[in-house]
């Protein structure tokens, strides 16, 4: 498969409620110079050459809402609207069932990470058309120590470990054999790679800026200005 020739159908996880931010509307829906953080995660994909669709996984509760004001918003774009389930996994999973069969690739994204850039999709778009799965990472600045309660079990070695961020991307037939592999076996995973690697396929990480950050907390958000203000063009 030539990577610079497959579509993408990427996936975008809105429907969280983002208790670590605070407040009343969840983190993805915040403004950003003057529009929705999820305006501008979904900016990041919306002219990529590759990207053939885009689908949005929505909470149940609001779902008609945002959809709406996305689609709005978004006229020009192939959108699709799922609902999520009650865990993120689960969202990705229904959003995985309504990917188009013309995209052999599908891309798996943060709404909270606006700052992805077009090269990066298409390395990882790339690597995950030769491996079957690559991601974004970073390397860690700290020391990392593992702890038992209040105390220290071990230093990690920081050279073998890093930071790992979205867009993950993936052979769509195999992504989707994987997840509902997972969902029968009811295994549960904090991100899709973590299911490639328990079915023992391999992983091709993409070293990408820190800039690509995950915006979680009120203090992610005043970074994300700065980003954007700074290093976005």
């Amino acid at each position: 498969m030539n990577g610079l020739n497959a579509m993408i159908s990427v996936i975008i996880t809105a429907g969280g409620i983002g208790r670590r931010f605070g407040g009343e509307l969840a983190k993805q829906f915040v403004t950003l110079n003057g529009r929705p953080l999820i305006y501008h995660t979904i900016d990041a994909f919306s002219d990529h050459p590759l990207v053939q669709e885009i689908i949005v996984s929505l909470s149940e509760r609001e779902f008609d809402f945002h959809s709406k004001q996305i689609d709005e918003e978004f006229f020009n774009l192939n959108l699709k609207f799922v609902k999520g389930g009650r865990t993120r996994q689960e969202s990705v999973f229904n959003a995985l069932q309504n990917c188009s069969k013309d995209c052999e690739l599908c891309a798996i994204h943060d709404a909270v990470r606006p700052f992805v850039r077009h090269a990066e999709i298409t390395v990882l778009a790339e690597k995950a058309a030769q491996y079957g799965a690559a991601i974004p990472v970073s390397r860690v600045k700290y020391t990392i120590k593992e702890i038992q309660g209040s105390l220290v079990k071990q230093t990690l070695n920081r050279d073998s470990i890093v930071s790992v961020h979205t867009p993950q991307i993936f052979i769509l037939e195999k992504i989707l054999k994987y997840h509902s592999l997972a969902k029968k076996e009811s295994k549960i995973f904090t991100d899709d790679a973590g299911i490639f690697e328990f079915y023992n396929q391999p992983v091709f990480v993409v070293e990408v800026p820190e800039t690509n950050i995950k915006i979680t907390e009120p203090f992610d958000l005043e970074i994300a200005k700065l980003i954007m203000k700074n290093f976005i063009k």
